[in-house]
């Protein structure tokens, strides 16, 4: 486990608390149970990714998600005996930073250091991009969801935190949160629906949404 740790470029724990994914600088994703007193691991997945960025699993778990240096996101069927790769969505022009699934595991949102925060519907026989959300902010480095699933936030490299309505058919500039003294590397909506965000440096945010305002 600890040699795998030096190379890991990406994790994340499932909501069941019982399994954690890594994706790592090699290209490949391990899962592993950490419900006992020592991590065990399932599977490996070999990605034709070089880096492995971003993972998520989708409600149900089901489903994982990797993005990375290859520009593409993969969507990762879990349940059976051996991951399977349901679908590739191609549409990024650069790294692919972040993904999040919505909807049930129907939608999926990634950003990417191209500047683009792209929209995907999944079904079990098609995929297809929805919307793409674009500007000048820069390289997309994080987002995340509303608890509602009605609104995304993302972080960029301008030092801005971005809110888009992506509750109907085209999505929404809700307004761009500064105040950040570094690129912004995470961003989360709270229950309450306000947003956290933090930038190079250390400096944390709570923003209110509805104000715009710290």
């Amino acid at each position: 486990v600890r040699e795998h740790e030096e190379r890991r470029a990406a994790g994340l724990q499932r909501a069941d608390e019982r399994s954690r994914g890594a994706g790592t600088l090699d290209g490949t994703v391990w899962l592993w149970n950490i419900g006992g007193e020592q991590p065990q691991q399932l599977v490996c997945i070999n990605t034709p990714q070089a880096t492995v960025e971003t993972l998520a699993f989708s409600p149900d778990h089901t489903l994982l998600a990797s993005g990375g240096s290859d520009r593409h996101v993969r969507v990762w069927d879990l349940t059976g005996p051996s991951p399977v790769l349901r679908t590739t969505l191609k549409g990024h022009s650069d790294y692919v930073k972040s993904v999040v699934f919505a909807g049930a595991g129907q939608t999926l949102v990634s950003g990417s250091q191209d500047g683009t925060v792209r929209l995907w519907n999944l079904t079990k026989f098609w995929s297809k991009e929805q919307a793409v959300i674009q500007g000048k902010w820069g390289s997309v480095l994080t987002l995340g969801l509303s608890p509602d699933e009605t609104m995304v936030v993302f972080g960029c490299l301008d030092q801005t935190v971005r809110l888009w309505d992506i509750s109907g058919p085209t999505p929404i500039d809700c307004g761009a949160l500064r105040g950040h003294l570094g690129i912004v590397r995470l961003v989360q909506f709270n229950t309450d629906g306000t947003v956290l965000s933090v930038c190079d440096g250390g400096r944390v945010i709570l923003w209110d949404v509805a104000t715009l305002a710290k």
